[in-house]
């Protein structure tokens, strides 16, 4: 899958990042109990197998970026921080409020 972000990659905000995903999902929204917006945050509470998952996946991708996607759509590119090993996580660096309600209510009605 290809598609274009609505991040801009530039401060002058003319320049958008295109994004190739590759490979099937690592985790799907059945990995998921809920999801809160908070600001431009979303806090994702995930069920056992799905912490195990993230821990997984973070672990692999240290310092690189990873895609949330839903329905082909890229909601956020966020660059993993460090391995996260525990039931909760937190997607932040959104552009805005909107986009943290946006995404947690996409994510929790695809459950």
């Amino acid at each position: 899958m290809t598609t274009c972000t609505s991040h801009p990659v530039d401060p002058e905000k003319l320049y958008y990042a295109i994004v190739a995903v590759k490979g099937k999902p690592i985790m799907t929204n059945a990995d998921l109990k809920i999801t809160e917006p908070k600001k431009n945050v979303v806090e994702i509470s995930f069920k056992f197998k799905g912490s195990k998952k993230w821990a997984e996946m973070t672990r692999n991708n240290v310092e690189k970026m990873i895609a949330i996607t839903i329905d082909d759509q890229v909601y956020a590119l966020p660059t993993v921080m460090f391995e996260i090993r525990n039931v909760k996580a937190m997607i932040s660096g959104l552009d805005n409020e909107e986009t943290a309600i946006s995404l947690s209510r996409a994510l929790n009605e695809k459950r």
